[in-house]
């Protein structure tokens, strides 16, 4: 019913639309709206999942800064950063709960969230504002003959990209699964989360939980 259906946001590439017991999200990546953000400050900030302080999240991101050059394209040096950090997680295992951005840096190891946590602190080394995203991504079934999937929960991350024009979009790329662009439209956003070391962070993992069994998906049409 509808009390049980999450807050699906209208945000980025994602827009929403209730019609009576239900939501239509379309996602188009030519699409991304801009935005006003006053107080960048938690989305730069150090916190406990997030450290772009820590001495070996600063080098990993230097590196890649190093080879991306001169270049002032917030957006390619933050798909550079997902192309980097896709290949540094080695170990892609569901071993770790939730691990932070630095132990990842060390480990190597997780899941989506430890992709999504590393690159967020990468992303603040380079002043780049960054938040973690929660909500579906659709995974083909690779033992359907007719390359059936479900949707899954997951987690990706979310760059704010000055673009040239001044203009400010949260763009969103997936260290985890890897595309082209770094992002595609199969992922369906819940909430977002600068992952600050406060209770405000919190709300938006209980969306997650309460979408648990509340959602039922039906793809209605797919560019090709």
């Amino acid at each position: 019913n509808d009390a049980q259906l999450p807050s699906f946001p209208s945000a980025g590439v994602q827009t929403v639309q209730a019609v009576q017991d239900e939501v239509i999200v379309s996602l188009d990546l030519a699409k991304n709206r801009s935005v006003s953000v006053e107080d960048l400050t938690p989305y730069l900030a150090a916190s406990n999942e997030v450290d772009p302080t820590d001495p070996m999240i600063v080098s990993l991101a230097q590196q890649v800064m190093q080879e991306f050059g001169d270049s002032k394209d917030q957006g390619e040096l933050a798909l550079a950063m997902t192309d980097f950090v896709s290949a540094y997680v080695t170990q892609k295992d569901l071993s770790q709960g939730f691990a932070t951005a630095s132990e990842v840096a060390r480990s190597k190891q997780g899941d989506c969230t430890e992709h999504a946590v590393l690159l967020a602190a990468m992303l603040r080394v380079a002043k780049i504002p960054s938040s973690v995203a929660f909500g579906l991504v659709y995974i083909e079934d690779p033992h359907s003959a007719k390359r059936d999937g479900f949707f899954g929960f997951h987690a990706w991350t979310q760059a704010l990209i000055t673009r040239s024009d001044g203009t400010k979009i949260w763009q969103d790329f997936d260290a985890a699964v890897p595309s082209e662009g770094g992002f595609d439209a199969a992922h369906i956003l819940l909430t977002t989360t600068p992952l600050a070391d406060d209770a405000e962070s919190v709300p938006a993992m209980l969306s997650i939980v309460q979408a648990i069994g509340t959602i039922d998906i039906e793809v209605v049409e797919a560019a090709p």
